[in-house]
């Protein structure tokens, strides 16, 4: 419409000879600007695809790879470090839960101490008390060290619970 327009204008306003609208016509057909009408940019950039189908679409696939990896970096850079914190925090809590099960068993092991001290004591005061039948009494706070002792030494070598007899 813009050529047809431009031809039949004024005189001062229109072509100045056949062979601008020669090319303007050229112009048209080859899908490009022609002077008679100014396109804008997003027209300029739709024409020049279309004459360049494969240019444009190697620039489209650079267009997209780029967004992809501005994009995709720090998302990766993100979840890399949050993996990183998650591996860090669980390599603190296993070794919390060491300390803490090293730390029952050596109050275990201080309880059982202290439990076979005071048998041992209670065992050495029937015998020193002089009353009769405290033997016995004495024999038995000593089997109850015993038991401990056994149970302990058990425990050290990973053979679980006393049987209880």
């Amino acid at each position: 419409m813009g050529i047809v327009y431009e031809a039949v204008q004024e005189p001062s306003d229109r072509y100045q000879n056949a062979e601008s609208l020669a090319a303007d016509l050229r112009r048209f057909i080859e899908d490009r600007p022609i002077k008679a009408r100014r396109i804008g940019r997003a027209e300029w950039l739709w024409r020049w695809c279309r004459r360049n189908p494969v240019v444009a679409g190697l620039a489209a696939a650079v267009a997209v790879l780029a967004l992809v990896l501005s994009v995709g970096a720090p998302v990766t850079h993100f979840l890399r470090r949050e993996r990183d914190r998650a591996l860090l925090n669980l390599t603190r809590a296993v070794d919390a839960e060491q300390e803490a099960r090293q730390s029952q068993q050596r109050a275990e092991q201080a309880e059982r101490e202290v439990q076979i001290h005071s048998h041992l004591a209670q065992a050495a005061a029937y015998r020193h008390g002089g009353q009769p039948g405290r033997r016995y009494k004495s024999l038995d706070e000593l089997r109850q060290a015993v038991k401990l002792v056994d149970l302990g030494s058990r425990s050290k070598r990973g053979g679980g619970e006393a049987d209880g007899h």
